[in-house]
């Protein structure tokens, strides 16, 4: 039965974990992330929370959802303008990730892969294993976002 609270919180983790673990596999070694991957993903979201809506009766949820998403929207966006310097399959996983958590958590997932990507990009320059032009998937850095806020959560 969905009791709003950790029961909650803990099947939305266990989802968003694994949903992240295998797009940061797919986005190291093709560098890029299934569009079939992209949909299941939705389809999942969309699924739990409509499931979810249906047990707590909570109208917040479709709002937190739809907040979420907007990160998404913004990073597809941010894409386009950059010339995918971010990838649009990196947006449509900010989004998934966003409708499931809220805009919260995706904003502070989002701020931390940001700065663990900046960081491993600045240890590649200074040990000179890369350059400016080196493309690093983000996926995985997004997971260690989302792991990070999570036990930051619990502590």
């Amino acid at each position: 039965m969905f009791v709003q609270g950790v029961e909650n919180d803990m099947i939305e983790s266990v989802i968003i974990t694994i949903f992240l673990i295998f797009g940061s596999i797919w986005d190291v070694r093709k560098k890029c992330v299934p569009l079939a991957y992209l949909y299941a993903g939705v389809i999942v979201a969309v699924g739990y929370l409509f499931i979810k809506s249906l047990m707590v009766r909570n109208a917040d949820i479709w709002l937190c959802a739809i907040c979420g998403t907007g990160c998404g929207l913004f990073c597809l966006f941010l894409a386009f303008v950059s010339k995918e310097q971010i990838g649009y399959g990196d947006g449509w996983i900010v989004g998934i990730v966003g409708m499931l958590s809220g805009i919260k958590t995706v904003l502070a997932v989002f701020v931390t892969a940001m700065f663990g990507m900046a960081t491993f990009s600045l240890l590649l320059l200074v040990f000179k294993k890369g350059n400016r032009k080196t493309e690093l998937p983000f996926v995985p850095f997004l997971l260690f976002g989302y792991m990070f806020v999570f036990l930051c959560r619990r502590l």
